[in-house]
């Protein structure tokens, strides 16, 4: 078998990008709970001395065909806690066809007051996202 030319070989690779797409299914009792830490660094901000309340505005984009409940937890240098926000958020599930496929993402902004917290935050480099689909009990 001289002079053949192989499609694959030795040292050769085959990169394979695919989209799947799966519709979702939970039953009842199901929880899903995620953790993702974000760089925000808010440690400047306590410079500004006659700063009497500070709020939080949370844009966000859902694709899923889910709703999800999230928590923000604000933590110092160290991924120690300082505060979190003093309300739950609700993140509404994106739009979905009869077969439970997503059709569209559910856009929402909401905006929370930090209260009294507001000085403890403005230590903050990370914010602690928490989300989880709550289940029958919550």
């Amino acid at each position: 078998m001289q002079n053949t030319n192989h499609l694959l070989g030795a040292n050769k690779y085959v990169d394979i990008i695919c989209d799947i797409w799966v519709p979702l299914s939970f039953d009842e009792g199901t929880l899903m709970l995620t953790n993702d830490t974000l760089d925000m660094d808010l440690t400047d901000m306590d410079e500004i001395d006659d700063l009497k309340t500070a709020n939080v505005r949370l844009r966000y984009e859902n694709n899923f065909p889910i709703g999800c409940i999230a928590k923000a937890v604000f933590l110092d240098e160290n991924y120690t806690p300082l505060t979190s926000l003093t309300q739950d958020l609700e993140l509404k599930a994106a739009e979905v066809n009869a077969n439970g496929f997503t059709t569209r993402p559910t856009n929402g902004e909401m905006e929370i007051s930090l209260n009294d917290n507001w000085k403890d935050a403005m230590k903050t480099k990370y914010i602690l996202l928490q989300t989880w689909v709550p289940n029958e009990t919550g």
